[in-house]
């Protein structure tokens, strides 16, 4: 078996973990070889042959699992439905002036939520406001009708999980692995001021070496507006400190520190173990 089939063999099977076939574009894009997607149909068309991979509806599936096709129906209704809200809270935090971007991660990202899941939203900040951005979220959320999971929850249903908040001049993600990458090129955009969209990839050119066939925007992209406010800076620093000391003892996996936040133990590529040693 050449790489290109055992590479597709593994783009299915670690999209079979969440009981989502694939489409012929989707399984080119998330190849971990450099290929075209002329080879990509080639491959597909032996494989069908071999019966190694099957196909419904122009979505592709390992063997004897069909049901995955079913799935992918139920939960790309359910997840339009928890689209809407995503929209609603993005337009109400838009009014924050200090957020610059507002995207989806997550099993919502790729139209594939269940009924129970809720709702993981990144939060990008001006510089030197994150912690500001967070505690009016905290404050506010609840007299702007955002329902927020908090710790400790049992029920998700449609809450919103503020899973990271990065600063604008930190978003240089460490320790990029395969899982990290994907939800980071896989975020679904609400809300953006300034390209941060593209900054995230930019800042982060490790991600593009998991996925070689994704489109790749090289360009260097700095166009963050200066908020030079002494004041501003220092509340940020002092609400960075109180919600520290409130949240310390609670912290087991999350990492916190003045210009980034990834909260819930399992952050981007949640509720996903060991799944790496099969890619």
């Amino acid at each position: 078996m050449n790489l290109i089939s055992k590479s597709i063999l593994q783009t299915l099977s670690y999209s079979d973990n969440f009981l989502f076939p694939l489409t012929k574009e989707e399984i080119f894009r998330w190849l971990g070889v450099k290929t075209t997607p002329r080879d990509v149909e080639l491959e597909l068309k032996k494989l069908l042959g071999e019966k190694k991979v099957f196909k419904k509806d122009n979505l592709y599936f390992l063997p004897k699992r069909e049901i995955t096709i079913e799935n992918r129906r139920r939960n790309k209704i359910i997840s339009q439905e928890k689209y809407l809200l995503a929209k609603k809270t993005a337009k109400t935090l838009e009014k924050i002036p200090w957020i610059a971007f507002i995207g989806i991660t997550g099993s919502l990202a790729v139209e594939n939520c269940r009924e129970e899941d809720d709702i993981d939203l990144i939060i990008v900040t001006k510089k030197n406001r994150l912690w500001i951005v967070r505690f009016l979220i905290i404050i506010l959320g609840g007299i702007l009708g955002i329902k927020r999971r908090k710790q400790g929850d049992t029920i998700f249903k449609d809450k919103i999980c503020f899973n990271l908040f990065l600063d604008e001049e930190s978003l240089k993600i460490e320790k990029i692995n395969y899982l990290i990458s994907r939800e980071l090129l896989q975020i679904k955009l609400l809300f953006d001021s300034g390209r941060v969209s593209d900054r995230i990839i930019s800042d982060n050119p490790q991600v593009l070496s998991f996925f070689p066939n994704y489109p790749e925007n090289t360009e260097n992209i700095t166009n963050y507006t200066e908020d030079n406010n002494v004041f501003l800076d220092l509340i940020n620093k002092i609400l960075f400190k109180l919600q520290y000391w409130y949240m310390r003892s609670k912290i087991t996996n999350e990492k916190v520190c003045l210009h980034q936040a990834f909260f819930h133990p399992r952050g981007l590529g949640k509720g996903v173990k060991n799944l790496e040693s099969r890619i």
